[in-house]
């Protein structure tokens, strides 16, 4: 920000032209900014971000912004609790693929999207909205359930709609605790496949009580 409280065209992470930012299995809190990620217009940059955790960060424009002539890439990420002056979390003007990923922000719009239609990819995906999406049926509104967001506990509940909800991906895929992916869980049906939302993939839990009611006195963690 500048001395008079303006937001600036900074950002956490800022890309330069022909630039790339290439990043698996990592968390960004608590950062204050004009945006956590933004490229650079102009000349072609890319950022890649794979298996995140982008939650309690305090931004003054969009979360995540795409300017022209740029690729951004979503995997496995969960983008929760941060508090965001603009009304999109996430803007692009070009290339943008968002896939097996949890994106909750209520009170904002998910997307403002301004390239071609043929360089948007969204799938499998649970949302806090889907006014601002294209109409896809592996995009889905709901709540994800986190154990303890308010504690920095972004995992997953067993009654969470984020479980079993994706396909399977080949190879010893791992989550942000390093976990194997693809656990199914008995006590859910699978919507799509095993694969859980997000950036924490819910493991096997011996004899697990699939009662969602009378669970654990009446809490579903």
């Amino acid at each position: 920000m500048t001395i008079g409280g303006q937001p600036t065209l900074g950002a956490t992470v800022r890309l330069l032209a022909r630039s790339g930012f290439i990043a698996n299995r990592f968390e960004m809190r608590r950062n204050r900014g004009g945006s956590a990620i933004r490229t650079s217009s102009g000349d072609f940059t890319t950022a890649i971000l794979d298996t995140c955790l982008i939650a309690d960060n305090q931004i003054t424009r969009q979360l995540i912004r795409g300017e022209s002539d740029s690729n951004v890439e979503i995997s496995g990420c969960t983008l929760a609790r941060n508090t965001i002056g603009s009304t999109d979390v996430l803007h692009s003007e070009e290339s943008l693929r968002v896939i097996d990923s949890i994106i909750f922000q209520p009170g904002n719009l998910i997307l403002a999207h301004s390239g071609p239609a043929v360089s948007l990819t969204l799938r499998n995906l649970l949302l806090s909205e889907i006014v601002s999406m294209p109409n896809g049926p592996t995009v889905l509104p709901g709540d994800p359930l986190f154990v303890d967001a308010a504690n920095g506990n972004y995992r997953l509940r067993l009654a969470s709609p984020a479980i079993d909800f994706a396909p399977p991906v080949t190879g010893d895929d791992r989550d942000l605790d390093n976990l194997p992916r693809d656990q199914q869980t008995l006590c859910v049906p699978d919507r799509f496949g095993v694969r859980d939302l997000g950036a924490y993939e819910r493991q096997p839990v011996q004899n697990e009580i699939c009662d969602l009611i009378f669970r654990d006195n009446f809490q579903t963690n």
